[in-house]
């Protein structure tokens, strides 16, 4: 088609020659021209994926520098141009690591006394009589085809049927299957927070299940062995700083260690081969950048654990793996980023790698079915928990519509399918320190929907969060009591840490980038909505905050020999290093001093000099008394921070002038998320933090005409 003359996509018509677009017979909306022309090219080589690289090239002559920071700008102005009245469509898809494409067809109109029409396609000769009666009579052989497969293919199971299996308090995690299909063993976490692993015998569900482990620490994923004989768990200690893979004999109940797994982390995968002479586990090693999946040769006494996933320069991280049924591959979850983890099926014997899908935001448990060709996964996306059917040799995939999907495995016997149902929503709560007698959080924001990440300006008398209610994370603003709400982004994709600078005019915040790994810098002016690239050099970023001028971003970053705080600034893009001890989340009170966390607890303040070399840091809270990175805030006389303590969640407040702690409320345990930012309102004299809302964690077990 051709681009001078007037389009329409969907229920839009746009005029290149006047950089206008009109919603059906409403009044037309301007334009910017470079947005027109993005448009235009996307138009003119409509289906085809267009990569950032080709438009950078095309529409900004190759200036890579300006083409980067603004085409991401362009893209979501377009997309904002294509709504009315708070209905969107979808015209413009991101592919992710490939580029842009147009999802709408476009149809050149003629213009006629300021109406529309849609050009007319060629007249064709009416049809005989005799031509629509054949065609008439294969239709109906073809439906009635159609229908006897359908009924040929519904005979076993005609729909989908979900039991809950157990309702006890507390959560039941992280199920797996005996190979006869009579028992399963599960994680139960009580109400003190103590969990431990136990048995439930399927043909007697009126017994109570039977309690396998006694002990303080926490106790996993597991597998059995195919011949039923062992169990493998994995057993976490974060007090006693141990973390083991442990093989229990189910008859005598004698433990014995296999294998290390990583204490830090919040789920150790495992899984065994089908001729039980393999465990496969995530792990970590001293020689390898990141934590990945090993190998371990359960024949022989004295074998060590071997790895399997790349050890340097891998660019992600290997998570979860499963068997397949016929023992020659692993299906592997590959983690890029924390918005970012695919599925790969690795020939065990050659290494050679197939990625089987695009687009997963976090996995949560994958399972084969017997078949050899499909499995089911868990994908959590934006807080949402669903679950697919995957046919690893099309890619096809197909949604089971059920709510609070995670960590499925299937049961052999009967193709049936085990699952933990687990549903969380965060909240925004304030808590007020005016009260002599400490009160309960209250919530700021009603919604069906989780909000999380709070940030509050006393400039601009807003609070900034992110919340999920199109379908991921975008930014939103209310007023301080929660009122007033407006969606400030439509990035499509999830954004996280939303940070007010100084001046209250302004955002910066974490986003995934299309063509590239790990989670990249942006900032959004709030009045216009302008979004700009941080021209950083690092590829990963750590939350952000604002340097008190507020022309450079504060996050921590990796490089090859250290992380910590670096001071990255907004124009040029340069870089200077902050902390030499770890840092992790850091905020400047004034322009020669920064307060910061470190990765293994405690709270630190740093004076900045002119160079780049260290300077010394003094420690103002220890680790013992603050274990957190992130759940602190800070005042102009002090700051408020989560305290270690043994029971329950307390606010303790640090005063700078005696440079002494006080506690000022105490919670049950649970009470705040464990990842929210706590946020100071001063002129309220109050605190805002994210809860996490849990619904009571289930077994369920779920048959589908799918697995017949």
């Amino acid at each position: 088609m051709k681009i001078e003359q007037t389009y329409k996509l969907g229920k839009y018509i746009v005029y290149p020659h006047e950089f206008a677009i009109q919603f059906e017979n409403n009044e037309k909306q301007s334009l910017q021209p470079k947005w027109v022309e993005v448009l235009n090219y996307l138009v003119e080589h409509h289906p085809r994926i267009i990569p950032r690289e080709e438009l950078i090239e095309k529409i900004w002559k190759g200036n890579s520098y300006v083409g980067e920071k603004s085409l991401t700008n362009v893209i979501w102005n377009l997309r904002n141009s294509f709504k009315h009245d708070g209905e969107s469509q979808q015209i413009i898809e991101t592919i992710r690591k490939a580029g842009y494409r147009l999802l709408v067809e476009p149809v050149t109109v003629e213009h006629e006394r300021s109406d529309f029409t849609e050009c007319a396609l060629p007249k064709k000769n009416k049809p005989s009589a005799y031509a629509f009666l054949i065609k008439l009579s294969s239709l109906l052989m073809f439906i009635f085809s159609i229908c006897w497969l359908y009924i040929a293919n519904n005979k076993q199971v005609k729909h989908a049927s979900v039991e809950t299996i157990t309702s006890d308090p507390g959560e039941e995690l992280y199920v797996s299957v005996s190979p006869n299909g009579r028992f399963i063993v599960y994680r139960m976490t009580d109400q003190n927070d103590i969990a431990n692993l136990y048995l439930k015998d399927l043909q007697q569900p009126d017994v109570q299940p039977r309690q396998l482990t006694f002990d303080k620490a926490k106790e996993r994923h597991s597998v059995w062995s195919n011949d039923g004989n062992y169990l493998f768990y994995a057993r976490q200690d974060s007090r006693k700083k141990f973390c083991d893979y442990i093989q229990l004999d189910i008859k005598s109940m004698f433990e014995k260690i296999v294998a290390t797994c990583p204490l830090k982390s919040r789920h150790n995968y495992l899984d065994i081969s089908p001729d039980d002479k393999t465990l496969a586990f995530h792990s970590e090693d001293i020689d390898s950048e990141e934590s990945g999946i090993y190998l371990l040769d359960l024949t022989s006494s004295n074998a060590k654990p071997v790895r399997f996933s790349c050890a340097t320069g891998c660019k992600f991280k290997d998570r979860d793996m499963a068997f397949s049924p016929d023992g020659k591959s692993l299906a592997v979850t590959r983690r890029f980023n924390k918005y970012s983890e695919d599925i790969y099926i690795i020939d065990i014997a050659t290494k050679e790698t197939q990625r089987i899908t695009e687009g997963i935001e976090d996995v949560r448990g994958l399972s084969w079915h017997s078949d050899n060709v499909h499995l089911v996964y868990g994908d959590r996306k934006s807080g949402i928990r669903t679950g697919y059917w995957l046919n690893t040799k099309t890619k096809e995939k197909k949604l089971l519509n059920v709510d609070g999907f995670s960590f499925p495995v299937f049961n052999r016997v009967d193709n049936s399918l085990f699952y933990q149902k687990r549903l969380r929503k965060y909240q925004i709560k304030s808590l007020s320190l005016d009260q002599a007698i400490a009160s309960s959080p209250e919530p700021i924001l009603l919604s069906n929907f989780s909000q999380r990440q709070p940030d509050y300006s006393s400039i601009s008398k807003q609070i900034a969060y992110v919340s999920n209610e199109t379908g991921v994370y975008e930014i939103w603003l209310s007023n301080k009591h929660g009122k007033e709400r407006i969606q400030l982004t439509d990035f499509g994709v999830n954004i996280s840490f939303p940070r007010w600078s100084h001046n209250g005019k302004k955002l910066v915040f974490l986003a995934p980038f299309e063509d590239e790994e790990g989670l990249k810098v942006y900032t959004i002016d709030v009045a216009t909505k302008q979004i700009m690239k941080v021209n950083s050099p690092f590829n990963d970023h750590n939350r952000p905050t604002w340097s008190i001028n507020d022309d450079a971003i504060i996050s921590a970053v990796s490089t090859e020999n250290e992380t910590d705080l670096h001071l990255i600034s907004i124009d040029t893009g340069e870089v200077k290093r902050l902390t030499f001890n770890g840092g992790r989340f850091g905020v400047m009170t004034d322009k020669n001093k920064l307060i910061y966390s470190r990765k293994k607890g405690g709270l630190w303040q740093q004076i900045l000099s002119s160079s780049q070399t260290e300077s010394p840091a003094r420690a103002l809270i220890s680790r013992k008394n603050m274990k957190e990175k992130y759940f602190w805030g800070t005042t102009d006389k002090g700051i408020y921070y989560r305290a270690a303590v043994s029971n329950g969640q307390q606010i303790n407040f640090f005063d700078y002038a005696s440079e002494k702690s006080r506690p000022l409320a105490k919670f049950p345990s649970k009470t705040f998320s464990y990842t929210s930012p706590l946020i100071v309102v001063p002129e309220d004299n109050k605190l805002l933090f994210a809860v996490t809302d849990y619904e009571q964690s289930d077994i369920k077990k779920l048959q589908h005409p799918l697995f017949n």
